[in-house]
Formats: structure tokens, sequence, C-alpha cells
């Protein structure tokens, strides 16, 4: 199976305190030391152009390539989304969009965006705030059936995907759309935009939706990308240290399913730190150990 590895950062991972690359020198050559190939940032409203220039310098220097994950809320996000000049939904997101093909140019390798469908998410005082799940499945897929028009008008050098949902269990009255493997797929119904499948929410789904812990068929076609992390303390993002997820499982199923794209590292910083200070390591020793537990599960399928 080919694939990419990549490893998700903040865009600010070495400059805020509490991050645990903060402090260490030349951490970019280290993540590219431990076997990674792309870095994957998280990037909101708020993320300015420049900080993403700086970090796409940075990471060409060490022969990084680099992917998009938009995280947006409200007004912004794609539960506000309606094809009307001045939707700021709309504007924001053919922002990141336009920026991920400006990067595709310069890196000369096509960057992969990572959107999350609709939510009810901060929809306070909006016209839209008191509806029910049905009306975002259907903002869902018409954002992204306006993304996959857009990005085939423009001639975008873009891989777009609609990342699996963390499942909104804990929260009452709040919901999360493509939860499920049913629903994430109707979010790019009559697309060509695939399906980030990942590993962290779908095991969370399946031990509060009660949703199979491998999934169908229908759902491994539409696969083209994955985001790959544990499950420990009754929390996902952990490095793939604990085999609570079963990952060597999920492979086997890539694998079957004629995969071949990229495959990204998603520890979040509490996961991060609670593996270093349990191992009484650093982050690059937890990432390399990452990349050689996955081929070790690769080459087990």
């Amino acid at each position: 199976m080919e694939c990419s590895l990549g490893l998700a950062l903040e865009v600010s991972f070495d400059t805020k305190p509490e991050s645990e690359w903060y402090g260490i020198e030349n951490s970019l050559e280290k993540i590219r030391d431990s076997g990674i190939e792309r870095i994957e940032f998280a990037i909101s409203p708020a993320t300015t152009e420049k900080e993403i220039y700086l970090k796409l310098d940075r990471c060409l220097a060490q022969d990084l390539k680099v992917n998009l994950h938009p995280y947006t809320d409200g007004k912004y996000a794609p539960g506000s989304f309606e094809l009307k000049e001045g939707n700021l939904a709309l504007k924001q997101n053919r922002y990141f969009l336009e920026l991920a093909h400006r990067i595709s140019k310069i890196q000369k390798e096509k960057v992969t965006v990572v959107f999350h469908p609709a939510s009810n998410s901060g929809m306070e005082g909006l016209p839209w705030e008191k509806e029910e799940r049905d009306f975002f499945k259907k903002r869902s897929n018409e954002f992204f059936r306006w993304v996959d028009a857009y990005v085939k008008d423009k001639e975008f050098d873009v891989l777009v995907v609609s990342e699996f949902s963390l499942p909104s269990y804990l929260e009452n009255g709040f919901f999360r759309i493509g939860d499920t493997y049913e629903e994430i797929v109707e979010t790019v119904e009559g697309t060509n935009v695939g399906i980030c499948w990942d590993t962290g929410h779908t095991y969370i789904s399946h031990l509060h939706n009660g949703e199979s812990l491998l999934p169908p068929d229908y759902f491994l076609k539409k696969v083209k990308y994955m985001h790959l992390h544990d499950y420990y303390h009754g929390k996902d993002h952990h490095p793939i240290l604990y085999d609570n997820v079963p990952i060597r499982d999920y492979l086997f199923l890539l694998k079957k399913a004629g995969f071949s794209g990229g495959i990204t590292f998603e520890p979040n910083t509490c996961g991060m730190r609670l593996a270093v200070y349990s191992s009484g390591s650093n982050p690059e020793t937890i990432v390399k150990r990452c990349v050689e537990k996955f081929s070790k599960l690769l080459e087990e399928t």
C-alpha cells in the first residue's frame, strides 16, 4: 500500500509554551528525521497568511510538504453555508481552497484539505440556530457539492476530504454531522470529494453510537485520507502506542480496498505530553515510535 506519512500540528506548535514542541530546537528537522513526510497544519479564520507562509518556508527547507485542516465555527462554518454572495462561510472556505491551491503550486505537490461537515456549534443568533439535524445534513452536502464544483471550475490542484466526525455524546443538544459511516458518506453524495477516516472518531462512534468496529465497504471505497490516533483513558488523539484502536485491522481493510494516499498521525497536545511524560522521552522519539509501529503493523497486514 502506497502512502505518505504526516503529522498534524497547530501553526503555533513551537511558539506556545504549553505545546510539547515548545523550546525544542530544529523541531521540523527532527520530525522529518523521525520518518514524517508531510505536516498537516490546523488553521482557522484567525490564522494569518504570514503565519502560514512562514511555516511553509520552514517545512520546505526540511523537504516536508504541507496539508491544511481548517477549523471553523458559527458564521464561518459549513453549517452556515449558503450559495449567496456575502455569505461568510462561502467567503472563508473559498479562501481556504485558494490558499491550498497556492501552496500546491509553491510546493509542487497537491495539498489535501480536510474539512469538517456541519454542526450546530456556535449558531446562537443566526437564522438557523434552532434547526434540527436534517437541516445541517442537507447543508453539509450542499457545502461539499459547492466545494467540488469550485475546485473543478478553478482547476485547483487540491484534494478535498470530509472528516468522520467525533460523536457528540457528552454535549446535550449539540451534534456534529458525519459521526456514522452512513452519514459521513451522505455528506459527499454526488461529488468526487473523499472521506477522511479518523480512527479515533470511528472508535468512539463504535463505543457510543453502536457503529460497527470495522467499517462497511461503501465507506472504505470513499476513503482518500486518514487521521491516525489511539484511544486511551477515555480520550482519543493519543499516539498509536496503546493498542486500543484496532489499527492493524484498519490498515488491512485500507490495503484490501486499494487505498493510496496520505495517513496523518493526529495526537493532540495532551496526548503527546502524556506519552512524553510517561516514557521519560521527548516528542520526536514518540513520533519515531509511532512511525516504527505503523510500519510494523502495515507489514503484518
